[in-house]
């Protein structure tokens, strides 16, 4: 279990396990002591120093969590806006703080960072980890109780989620401060004026902070939504944010600096939909200079051409996109993103899918949509992906009001349950038997394939990608004609194979084929390396069950191959382990004896059935 706030004894040694926690207490009394005084907690060792900013408890006490980057005694000491008050300044102490002994792997292996290479997130030791997302906007409030919340995480811990996107207080979707969803069993985040921020909110939003890393799942703070900003204004913002680092820096998170925010360079803003939200660029450079572990921070943006999301690229670690629940050009849009953005030469940063196509939106969606939006993303360079839907999201429930604009009929607990979660969360339990963060797209892996946009480009934003203004359009587009731009004018297709993978170890070629009995060319595979033995499979991605393809090997050029079946394995299992019959009787014995092999080509069986697969090739050891 998490530790929760003491009261320090100021000069006295304290140990304790990967955090130190400690709450101190001014003599002085204030009459609005969160905005009459800020404390910092410098901790110092081996001449490096840190400044942790406190969070106000309430009363006249503050607390301090600091996580460091290792185990060992650490000095410590108070300072204080307020220079006149003894208690808050100059006040020294001592702290042993001891590595994690537990087995909780988001803790075990040490805060969250951007890899060396900057494609993918690790932990502090280095262990690789993969963002798998899911939506939880309004979850801090008790819309969703505590014995929900519960039952949620441990249900999206079983599925194998990593992340879980979450505001911290300031949702969307209701008027602050005072909707429901903007509070909780202690009260509302702020009081209706924005003076200051309420600290028992907050005591109740810990648990639930808490609850998620206790499950292995990395809380995605969002400070507040987009308008919200104009509400409150710039100074209040950064009292939210310094707030939500001190009382959250020392846990494995990542900062969002704000929801669907567009406050971009003035040679690419842009006015038709007055989404213009100025001020947050500020925001996002108080909060690099305010954290002092430099967790990796980023925006949720808007649909493009509106997701230039600040001033100063240079201000986030990772980008997180938003493509949009327009349907299927979503999906579309998503790959134009994440292969834009991919092939920059000026800048490299990991990439995410942070929001698209809520799953049962208004009716569409469904979990062939999900699936689809899982596997183009992972294979056009994304680091990560993070599925939703609205009935979670905003914690949709029967006990309170209704949210103004209801968007779906569901309820959180019917949301939970949506097979579209369970699919996604089991593509990656695939990719991570592999090792997924060396993968890259290769489109020249597979014929035919679907479009991409991967050719080296110098920009840094401001791509040619256009969703949601063309939407708005007195007379929109048709489907297949979005996104406008780049994709539109190279007559964009994505609904045919597209590839990734690690050369010499794995290979994942996705087909994104749903319609029944629909004709469906079979995809070839391209460049197989000289020396290299691949094991051939398909896997069925609704429950994961592997049909074996047999060995596959590269023939010498001009020759033609022959695909090893000898030990074809015929008996079918799903992810789980259960068994789902064998390819035995009439018109299965000569599956596998079609495939072919011709030089460094490789062309498998038709997959057994219609829908969309995913090929795997695996290096054999």
């Amino acid at each position: 279990m998490l530790q929760f706030g003491v009261i320090a004894l100021v000069g006295a040694e304290i140990s304790h396990e990967r955090m130190f926690e400690a709450t101190f207490e001014s003599k002085k009394s204030y009459a609005d002591p969160f905005n009459d005084v800020d404390v910092d907690v410098v901790f110092s060792r081996n001449g490096e120093s840190w400044r942790v900013p406190t969070f106000w408890r309430g009363e006249n006490k503050w607390t301090v969590r600091f996580a460091p980057p290792s185990a060992g005694e650490y000095s410590y000491r108070l300072e204080s806006t307020d220079k006149s008050n003894p208690d808050l300044n100059g006040p020294r102490g001592q702290a042993t703080i001891t590595a994690y002994a537990g087995s909780n792997s988001l803790l075990k292996h040490g805060l969250l960072r951007v890899s060396a290479n900057k494609r993918y997130f690790e932990q502090a030791d280095g262990t690789p980890f993969y963002w798998l997302g899911d939506t939880w906007w309004t979850t801090l409030s008790d819309r969703l109780p505590w014995e929900g919340f519960q039952e949620l995480a441990l249900d999206r811990k079983a599925k194998g989620f990593t992340v879980i996107q979450i505001v911290a207080g300031l949702v969307p979707d209701e008027s602050a401060p005072a909707d429901p969803g903007f509070c909780n069993e202690g009260g509302c985040v702020w009081d209706p004026a924005f003076q200051r921020i309420n600290p028992k909110y907050f005591d109740y939003a810990d648990r639930r902070i808490q609850c998620l890393v206790e499950n292995g799942l990395a809380p995605a703070i969002v400070g507040g939504w987009r308008r919200i900003l104009a509400q409150m204004g710039v100074p209040k913002m950064k009292q939210h944010w310094r707030y939500v680092i001190a009382r959250y820096g020392a846990y494995p998170v990542f900062w969002i600096t704000g929801g669907e925010v567009y406050d971009p360079p003035a040679s690419q803003r842009r006015t038709e939909l007055n989404l213009i939200s100025p001020g947050w660029t500020e925001i996002a450079r108080f909060i690099r200079a305010t954290d002092p572990a430099h967790h990796p921070l980023s925006v949720h943006e808007i649909d493009p051409p509106f997701d230039s999301a600040l001033q100063d690229e240079s201000l986030t670690d990772f980008d997180l996109y938003q493509a949009g629940h327009r349907g299927w050009p979503s999906i579309a849009t998503a790959i134009a993103l994440l292969n834009k953005h991919y092939a920059r030469t000026t800048v490299t940063k990991p990439l995410v899918v942070g929001e698209i196509g809520y799953e049962k939106l208004a009716g569409e969606n469904s979990e062939d949509y999900q699936r689809a939006a899982f596997w183009l993303a992972t294979l056009n360079g994304a680091a990560g992906f993070t599925y939703g839907n609205i009935s979670v999201a905003e914690a949709y429930s029967t006990h309170k009001p209704f949210l103004r604009g209801m968007l779906s009929p569901y309820s959180w607990e019917e949301g939970m349950h949506f097979p579209g979660a369970a699919q996604v969360a089991m593509g990656a339990s695939l990719l991570k038997n592999y090792p997924w963060w060396k993968m890259v797209p290769h489109p020249e892996w597979v014929t035919p394939r679907g479009t991409t946009l991967l050719e080296p480009n110098s920009q840094v934003s401001g791509f040619d990608i256009d969703l949601i203004a063309a939407l708005a359009q007195r007379e929109p587009p048709p489907d297949k004609d979005l996104p406008l731009g780049e994709w539109h004018n190279r007559q964009g297709n994505w609904r045919l194979p597209y590839a990734a993978g690690v050369p010499g170890e794995v290979r994942f070629v996705y087909l994104p084929y749903s319609q029944f009995l629909k004709p469906r060319p079979v995809p070839s595979v391209q460049g197989l390396e000289p020396g290299v033995r691949y094991h051939a499979y398909y896997w069925e991605p609704t429950l994961g069950i592997k049909y074996d393809l047999g060995v596959v090997e590269r023939a010498a050029e001009g020759a033609q191959g022959t695909v090893d079946i000898e030990h074809l394995d015929r008996k079918l299992y799903d992810a789980s382990g259960q068994y789902r019959g064998e390819l035995s009787g009439s018109g299965w014995e000569n599956y596998g004896k079609h495939q072919r092999i011709a030089g460094d080509s490789y062309q498998p069986e038709r997959p057994p059935a219609s829908g969309d697969w995913v090929l795997v090739l695996e290096a054999r050891k």
